[in-house]
């Protein structure tokens, strides 16, 4: 049976419809959350041959310097920016919700903490054990500050704490003003209320410790204040990706193994200074020992990056973020990328071996804490 001329007539503005919503949806976030969260592989690759075929041979991507002028630049960049010198605020001045406590993770006692952990084996060096922990207990933002500043620094003896936030729309305009205030230009644009979806505040803590001293990567997009002590970023392009082996943690694609040497970006962010970091980039930030460091995050997702536009959703609908995390709390099984055919296979965490590297960790190595995720 051949079409005839009225099935044709409804088939083809379907088709058409079909293909302005695929072009539509073509970004590198939707192609990335692709192939890590479904296991779709082919437009990965097809973005990985785009993206050599535009590159000379031998060249990477690298950061951009621009003034905080231009932070409307975070919504549609692919490489990490460097925004110098755009606040003179301490933390005191950006303690939004203090008497909150953190709302993405169910509420968990301290005692019962579920941790994820495992191994990273850099192309050089020594291996890095691991344990990551979700932020979940119930302790407000001010506990959190409170209790840095009271701690001593001594090289054996860390603290390490984050408190991630998820706000409404009204307490994103109220966060918003208070930024405002505290920018040296006044002309930026932080989109908190006008181009960031589902946007998550989150505070980082560190005393005596490297912050989140193992390359990982995530969905979101985010811009990181730097409100004490300068931190060094090493940032590495999805590009290269597949030069390691990774996991997904529960809270973020971490990687357990670099199997080829790749080239690394080194950002020296100083007080004052904003970063912007793409969504899926691999990072990770040293803090002197003999420092105690603060920093202010905002994580989000950008217009047509569909993961992000359910989550906003289901916010709005259900009004409770953690729903959406409750299975980062200390996952039981955890999801592997292989190389070949693109696949996901599942392994469980032995528990002979997690107490084992525990116990390694405690005698000789770095604990690190969660480093929130979506």
């Amino acid at each position: 049976m051949f079409p005839t001329k009225s099935s044709n007539r409804i088939w083809r503005p379907i088709l058409l419809l079909l293909g302005v919503a695929t072009a539509y949806f073509t970004t590198f976030e939707n192609i990335a959350d692709a192939r890590f969260f479904l296991g779709f592989g082919l437009p990965w690759r097809l973005w990985k041959l785009y993206m050599s075929s535009t590159m000379e041979p031998g060249t990477h991507r690298t950061y951009e310097v621009r003034s905080c002028a231009n932070m409307d630049k975070s919504f549609t960049s692919q490489v990490p920016i460097l925004f110098k010198n755009c606040t003179n605020a301490v933390i005191d001045d950006l303690m939004f919700f203090e008497e909150q406590s953190q709302n993405v993770f169910p509420t968990c006692d301290k005692h019962n903490k579920k941790k994820s952990t495992f191994t990273f084996e850099p192309f050089e060096g020594e291996t890095q054990f691991i344990t990551e922990v979700p932020p979940c207990e119930n302790k407000t933002l001010a506990d959190k500050l409170s209790t840095l500043k009271l701690h001593n620094l001594t090289e054996n003896n860390s603290y390490t704490e984050v408190h991630p936030y998820m706000m409404n729309m009204e307490e994103r305009r109220i966060v918003r003003d208070g930024i405002d205030k505290m920018m040296l230009d006044k002309e930026n644009n932080l989109g908190l209320t006008t181009a960031m979806v589902a946007p998550t505040m989150n505070y980082f803590f560190n005393g005596g410790e490297g912050a989140i001293g193992y390359p990982h990567a995530h969905l979101d997009h985010f811009l990181s204040f730097c409100l004490s002590a300068e931190k060094i970023w090493t940032l590495i392009d999805p590009l290269y990706f597949d030069h390691f082996d990774s996991i997904w943690s529960g809270n973020a694609q971490t990687m357990v193994k670099e199997k080829k040497k790749v080239h690394k970006l080194i950002v020296k962010q100083e007080k004052g200074d904003i970063l912007y970091v793409p969504a899926w980039w691999m990072h990770h930030t040293k803090v002197e020992k003999t420092n105690k460091a603060i920093g202010l995050n905002f994580h989000f997702g950008v217009s047509r990056q569909i993961m992000f536009a359910i989550l906003e959703l289901g916010i709005r609908v259900f009004d409770n973020p953690s729903l959406f995390f409750s299975n980062s709390n200390g996952p039981k099984e955890t999801k592997r990328i292989h190389d070949k055919g693109w696949a996901f296979s599942i392994f469980s965490t032995d528990q002979k071996e997690a107490t084992r590297i525990q116990d390694e960790i405690t005698r000789s190595t770095i604990s690190h804490t969660f480093s929130r995720t979506i």
